[in-house]
């Protein structure tokens, strides 16, 4: 698919009667709930960042590249929304910013009237996928005094990201969390986790990095009783239960609960995007399949100690 077409599907999708700010934000909103943030550079070390990276920057005018792959970085979702945004005369550019891991691109759109907008859409698709206010769709305030949240909100009824009688879903996690606040982490995690509120934003999440910051999200830990809280663990796959190599790495997780010496395990199934209570003897088959728990996850080794001795104890009885 070229720009034009992905622009033009844009705005046969697009309510009418929009101004420029408000064709912006359906824009980034279109295009965030379309795209995923690349888990094989999430989780690469730096010489794997650095290859994805160069094949980002060689691909970076190829726009069936840009418009079809799904898993995108900084670079390559910033040149994307710059291309689309430019197919309705919004005056869209890159910014290369400078940090501690290296360079990062978003953009900045140039409105009427000197507004000048920064949008950083990689760094908002785990918002945008599972319908939560965006973080980094925001002024330059030196030039301009900025956006009001009630207007934000008020553009998202218009284009429909926040559906009426719908709250945004940062809300609906901040209701739970109050309501978890003073259990313990084994009765919290079964209400949060069988809470048909907290699985509906995690059925929006498409991408595995969106759906680990979903959770995360939700299992805020300043917000649990400090006597003990669960541990997200990642998982992944490079071969079958056949053991046949796959086309590429497939991600998942579990969450490691350990609650007054007992521990609870559960697994993510993506396909119907919900938490499994599993147990040792199960997760043990599983990575005898060919699971890979990740072991620079915090709490890794102890879930897998914890698998040994408890299968062990299994065949010793």
């Amino acid at each position: 698919m070229k720009v034009k077409q992905l622009a033009q599907e844009i705005k046969e999708q697009m309510p009418d009667g929009l101004n420029e700010l408000e064709i912006l934000r359906y824009i980034y909103i279109y295009i965030g709930k379309r795209k995923n943030f690349n888990p094989e550079y999430y989780f690469g070390n730096s010489k794997t960042k650095k290859q994805i990276y160069m094949l980002t920057n060689k691909e970076i005018n190829n726009e069936e590249f840009l418009t079809e792959k799904r898993n995108l970085v900084c670079t390559s979702i910033a040149s994307l929304f710059k291309k689309v945004a430019r197919e309705f005369d919004i005056d869209v550019d890159l910014f290369k910013e400078e940090n501690e891991n290296g360079a990062h691109i978003y953009n900045i759109a140039h409105l009427k009237g000197l507004k000048t907008i920064k949008l950083d859409l990689q760094m908002d698709l785990n918002n945008i996928h599972s319908n939560k206010r965006t973080e980094y769709f925001g002024p330059i305030t030196y030039l301009w005094d900025g956006l009001e949240e009630k207007e934000i909100e008020k553009i998202d009824k218009k284009i429909g990201y926040k559906k009426k009688g719908k709250n945004y879903k940062d809300d609906d996690i901040e209701l739970l969390m109050k309501q978890v606040k003073n259990k313990n982490s084994k009765d919290a995690l079964e209400f949060l986790l069988g809470n048909e509120k907290f699985l509906e934003g995690l059925n929006e999440e498409e991408g595995y990095v969106e759906a680990i910051a979903y959770v995360r999200t939700a299992f805020d830990l300043n917000k649990w009783r400090y006597d003990t809280y669960p541990y997200l663990i990642h998982c992944y796959r490079d071969e079958d239960i056949y053991k046949r190599p796959l086309k590429e790495r497939q991600y998942s997780m579990c969450i490691m609960n350990k609650y007054k010496g007992d521990y609870d395990i559960y697994m993510y199934r993506k396909k119907q995007r919900v938490f499994e209570r599993v147990s040792p003897k199960r997760m043990k088959k599983l990575m005898e399949q060919g699971l890979k728990i990740d072991k620079t996850s915090i709490m890794a080794n102890e879930l897998m100690k914890y698998i040994d001795k408890a299968t062990s104890d299994e065949l010793e009885l």
